[in-house]
């Protein structure tokens, strides 16, 4: 599902993918409660990336929260920790990643519609379009496995299990083109199931058409199937 209103937005973030590495459950070096809630942060307590100590809870009915915490290690590399805690703020799961040269705080999504929030966690790079870490939520514990990586400027749930990642291949304002990247989990790995492309020329109607990235059958779709649902959803 391409946003063509983000047609003409072109946000600086990060890119590139790098590894995200899981650590045993332990305590974070602050306790969540003491950290300020994400919703509340002023414009002036975020730093030059978009990042701050904070706390929020999940969006989904699991009572859960994630704490975000950075630090600089004495070789001048960034940390970024992500805390899981229950309802009951019993620590659930710590999740360290590298934060030099990333953007932002790490997303909760519901990427496969199975009611758990997922995990986008961002990754270093230098490109409009963001590379990220994608944490499933299989709802036991620890609550997130690393599931693997996908890259965009949008990562939007569409139903049926299935998720997008939408690309910005060429702002030129004459011919904007979009690519999006379609996935579903499986076997506890994401999943490439089909791929699009947009171009909205200046003058003229866009065209939208779909790719079998050799996994449509997998998700319950034909060709034509995905063409109508991808390519008119963007409308």
């Amino acid at each position: 599902m391409i946003r063509l209103s983000a047609a003409l937005c072109v946000i600086a973030f990060a890119a590139t993918l790098s590894a995200c590495k899981p650590e045993t459950p332990q305590v974070a070096s602050a306790l969540p409660g003491l950290l300020i809630d994400c919703d509340l942060l002023k414009p002036r307590s975020l730093d030059g990336n978009a990042q701050a100590n904070c706390r929020q809870p999940l969006p989904d009915s699991s009572g859960m929260s994630a704490s975000f915490q950075f630090a600089d290690t004495a070789d001048g590399q960034r940390t970024g920790t992500v805390g899981i805690a229950a309802a009951d703020d019993t620590p659930q799961q710590t999740i360290t990643y590298p934060a030099a040269g990333t953007v932002g705080l790490p997303l909760f999504l519901d990427l496969d519609s199975d009611g758990r929030a997922d995990m986008l966690v961002p990754q270093p790079g230098e490109d409009e379009n963001v590379s990220y870490a994608v944490w499933r939520n299989t709802g036991s514990t620890p609550p997130f496995t690393l599931a693997g990586g996908v890259l965009g400027m949008e990562i939007v749930p569409v139903g049926d299990g299935i998720f997008e990642a939408d690309k910005l291949i060429d702002g030129n304002p004459a011919k904007t083109v979009w690519e999006s990247s379609y996935y579903i989990f499986q076997n506890g790995e994401l999943v490439l199931i089909a791929t699009s492309r947009v171009v909205l020329p200046e003058d003229g109607a866009a065209r939208c058409s779909v790719k079998d990235a050799g996994a449509l059958a997998e998700a319950g779709l034909t060709l034509e199937a995905a063409q109508e649902k991808f390519c008119d959803s963007d409308d």
